[in-house]
């Protein structure tokens, strides 16, 4: 055991060594990243104090343009103002831009070309005055038109310069997120190669200590086993006479065990007496809840059509709107409160099962529904069914109404229903082209008002599934469904065969 413990000292030494190591490497290459994210946001803001710079040159030189054209025509000195503060700024600005250009050829060249054109601008700008001021106002008329044509190729210059910039500081921040995104690369690999490495450092590691444990727990084991052998040889009399008593101990025990287990049995079948009991209350409550909503249901949709019929004349759009709104809304509870009194109603309905032909009766079903002339309906031949035919009819009403209405939005719809005999039951199956849902939702449309769509995307209120499974659970069967997105659904129900 020492030298296992003496073994595990290195190890934990070098894997800590070469942890800080990690560590180390990823700070020095975050650094060196950040030194060139750094450096990249200095060149663009000093590019974009160059931009502002053009900027306002420019707008200086437009200034110098317009106080020229204006003293001109007008022979107005207050037209000179912004001319003679251009005069003072251009130079300063230019020579503030200089240092920036030293290390592009082109732009400097560009920059020097301009500084020579704004001095000629300038100089012309002053002759131009100077005739004025002699009295030579058609001279210096025509040279406002020669002067466009300086101020055209200043301009020319000057855009020029404004590109390139534009140009490199878009190079500059696409350096930025290369250099960003090179910075998150490394230290995410050599996180993720640190952290494995030490997750399987800490395996042999740990590996090392749960197997000198298991040495350890060994041999204590065996040298108890060793020095309890003799005395376990000499308890083994008194050993067999306390299992005698515990066994008979047992007995009673177990005597006692059978009494709370009948109890228990005798408070259960009273529990599940309770729950039957507040289920029937519960239905009871329920439909008598919804019969009561109806009335002032039907006054609030009664009084909406009476303001539309009576007063159609007085009412603005947005009153009719809301009116609609209204009417539309109680008729949708309308509709919720009906179905709510039917699930409640078949909850208490009494169930009356005789022989009867489910072919016919499914045949008898499509008959009432209305469905497209191009759609194509399928239904095998089927045996004769056990079970209340009323209610089986609410069955197929619901599930071929279900069918009809997520499909109805395809080209060609097509229903097929479909039998079989599997064993001692009777399945019964409905497929349709529809729009179908998600397998995990599977068992959700079978709960009361459980929808998968909105009302904008298909009508209904999610009862006629949970009424579906409350029939069908009722006849001792099952019902279930299968689809996937797209490809249409398949909803199936089983019943026992006839009862003997």
């Amino acid at each position: 055991m020492k030298e296992t413990k003496v073994f595990l000292v290195p190890k934990v030494i070098g894997v800590f060594a070469f942890g800080l190591f990690v560590v180390a490497l990823v700070h020095i290459l975050d650094y060196r990243t950040t030194e060139e994210l750094i450096r990249a946001f200095r060149g663009a803001e000093n590019m974009q104090e160059v931009l502002l710079k053009l900027k306002d040159t420019e707008s200086l030189l437009k200034d110098v343009q317009r106080s020229h054209r204006g003293y001109v025509i007008s022979g107005e000195e207050d037209f000179l103002a912004p001319f003679h503060r251009a005069e003072k700024e251009l130079p300063r600005l230019l020579e503030i831009l200089e240092p920036h250009f030293d290390n592009h050829p082109g732009q400097q060249a560009d920059l020097t070309m301009l500084k020579k054109l704004t001095a000629r601008k300038i100089a012309y700008v002053r002759s131009s005055i100077a005739l004025m001021k002699q009295g030579r106002r058609e001279e210096a008329m025509n040279e406002v038109g020669m002067g466009k044509e300086k101020f055209d190729h200043l301009n020319l210059v000057l855009n020029r310069l404004q590109r390139k910039e534009e140009a490199h500081l878009q190079e500059n921040r696409k350096e930025a997120e290369y250099s960003a995104a090179k910075n998150r690369t490394v230290v995410l690999v050599a996180a993720t190669a640190s952290i494995l490495l030490l997750l399987l450092a800490l395996r042999r590691i740990t590996a090392d200590v749960n197997r000198m444990q298991l040495l350890q727990t060994q041999l204590e084991e065996a040298n108890y086993e060793l020095g309890s052998f003799n005395e376990e040889l000499l308890a083994t009399n008194h050993t067999l006479n306390e299992n005698e008593i515990r066994l008979m101990e047992a007995q009673q025990q177990l005597k006692l065990r059978e009494q709370k287990l009948q109890e228990a049995n005798l408070n259960m079948g009273k529990s599940h007496q309770d729950l039957e009991k507040a289920n029937a209350e519960l239905s009871t409550f329920s439909y008598s809840i919804s019969h009561d909503l109806r009335a002032p249901l039907r006054a609030i949709s009664g009084y909406s059509t009476i303001l539309i019929e009576e007063f159609a004349s007085s009412l603005g759009e947005e009153e009719k709107r809301l009116i609609d709104i209204i009417r539309i809304n109680a008729n949708r509870m309308g509709t919720l409160i009906h179905d709510l009194l039917e699930f409640a109603k078949f909850g208490k309905k009494a169930i009356h099962k005789r022989s009867f032909d489910m072919h016919y009766l499914v045949l008898q079903v499509l008959a009432d529904k209305s469905l497209k002339k191009e759609a194509e309906v399928e239904v095998e031949p089927m045996e004769a069914a056990w079970g209340d035919a009323v209610l089986l009819r609410q069955v197929w009403e619901n599930l071929i109404s279900n069918a009809i209405k997520f499909s109805g939005r395809q080209e060609t719809p097509r229903i097929r229903i479909s039998y079989n005999r599997n064993g001692a039951k009777q399945v019964f199956c409905i497929n349709d082209n529809g729009i179908g849902f998600d397998p995990a939702y599977s068992q959700e449309l079978f709960q009361v008002f459980k929808r998968l769509h909105t009302d904008a995307a298909f009508e209904g209120t999610g009862a006629g599934l949970a009424i579906a499974r409350r029939i069908v659970e009722a006849h001792a069967g099952e019902i279930w469904a299968s689809a996937q997105p797209g490809e249409g659904a398949t909803f199936c129900f089983s019943l026992p065969l006839e009862e003997e």
